[in-house]
C-alpha cells in the first residue's frame, strides 16, 4: 500500500513537471515568435514567399541564440573583443553577411 502511494505521488509529480515544462516551452516559442515579428517591423523586412520567410526566421533565431550566448560570455568573462547585438542582418547566414 505504501509503495503504491509512492508510485502514485511520483506519477503526479512527473505529470505536473511535464505540464509546466510544456507551458514554459510554449511561452518561449511565443516570445521567440514575437521577437521575430518585432524585428521584421523595426527593420521593414518582407519576404517574397512563406518558404523564404521560414528560412529567414530560422536564421534570425540562430543569430538570436548566438547573441544570447555571446552576451552571457561577455557578462562572465568580460574579455571579448567585440559586442554583438541585433541589427538589420539578423536574417542572414554568416556566409551571406560576409558577401555583402
Amino acid at each position: 500500500v505504501y509503495s503504491m502511494k509512492l508510485v502514485l505521488c511520483l506519477v503526479v509529480v512527473l505529470w505536473l513537471g511535464s505540464a509546466l515544462a510544456s507551458r514554459r516551452s510554449q511561452r518561449t516559442q511565443q516570445e521567440r515568435r514575437s521577437a521575430w515579428i518585432d524585428w521584421k517591423t523595426r527593420f521593414g523586412k518582407t519576404y517574397g514567399t512563406s518558404e523564404e520567410e521560414a528560412v529567414r526566421e530560422r536564421n534570425f533565431q540562430r543569430n538570436s541564440h548566438f547573441i544570447k550566448e555571446r552576451s552571457h560570455l561577455l557578462g562572465f568573462e568580460g574579455g571579448l573583443r567585440h559586442r554583438v547585438g541585433q541589427n538589420q542582418f539578423m536574417d542572414m547566414t554568416v556566409s551571406e553577411y560576409r558577401s555583402t
